[in-house]
């Protein structure tokens, strides 16, 4: 009689054991689970680099190309020029790509130009002898601008200040010039021992917006020159992280869920 006794207090014993194992098992495994959460975003935010992404606009074939490209790496180029004859409205402008002995990348060729490849000297680059042009390039979501490179940009032969070449740099939210080109962060030139293929960094401010423009302007002297021109030839990019104050909210939720789902008696 004893020993059925002792064998039900025992059977009840594994029954209550694991009732109670049962009943810990998911909040144990989402505890642990949420806590290795809280450590790799933590680790995450401490030691994350993302790698930048440079775009050579000189790759691929030369010469004369459509109005509108898209790089592997999804970074949008369009060439635009300004119809002051016709429609009085920036109109898409074929791109045209030379890979040479400094002139790298793309410039426009409109319809008043007649552009050969894969040379044809400044005609095809970015320029203001005849129509105005203009270069856009479109961020692809996830990344932000880090720098942008050019090259052809000189001094056309000349000591004489008001023929070097120069151009201007926006940043732009809507990316449509009839609504003006947005918040210029650069002026250049060439010559006067300027590098003929110069990188410049997009400021801080500017590197989360949208669209870039290049236009060529002689900002020295209200555009009174109309012989500046240049290629875009670079972009470098780099994919965004969270801010560290947003993996941290994160961090913290997750840990609170986890001291939230302790263990509850059986009754």
């Amino acid at each position: 009689m004893s020993k059925s006794r002792h064998q039900d207090r025992s059977d009840c014993n594994v029954r209550i054991f694991r009732t109670k194992f049962l009943q810990n098992l998911p909040s144990t495994l989402v505890r642990r689970g949420v806590l290795a959460g809280v450590m790799l975003l933590t680790s995450a935010a401490a030691h994350a680099v993302p790698i930048p992404i440079t775009i050579d606009f000189s790759d691929g074939t030369l010469g004369l190309l459509s109005s509108t490209l898209t790089t592997p790496e999804g970074v949008v180029v369009d060439g635009l020029y300004f119809d002051e004859l016709g429609s009085g409205d920036w109109e898409p402008g074929s791109l045209f790509r030379r890979d040479e002995t400094n002139d790298h990348g793309l410039g426009v060729c409109n319809p008043e130009e007649t552009c050969s490849a894969p040379g044809g000297g400044d005609i095809n680059e970015l320029d203001n002898a005849g129509r105005e042009e203009l270069i856009r390039l479109t961020l692809p979501e996830g990344f932000r601008w880090v720098s942008v490179r050019l090259s052809s940009l000189d001094d056309n032969g000349s000591d004489i200040d008001d023929l070097v070449e120069r151009g201007q740099l926006f940043a732009d939210e809507d990316g449509d010039p009839a609504n003006g080109l947005g918040t210029l962060f650069r002026m250049f030139e060439g010559g006067d021992g300027n590098p003929i293929e110069p990188t410049f960094v997009v400021p801080t401010a500017q590197q989360f917006v949208k669209y870039v423009f290049f236009q060529p302007y002689d900002w020295e002297n209200n555009g009174s020159n109309t012989n500046n021109d240049f290629l875009v030839w670079k972009s470098t990019i780099v994919r965004r992280l969270p801010e560290p104050g947003t993996l941290g909210l994160l961090a913290a939720g997750l840990l609170g869920l986890a001291l939230a789902r302790r263990p509850k008696g059986i009754g």
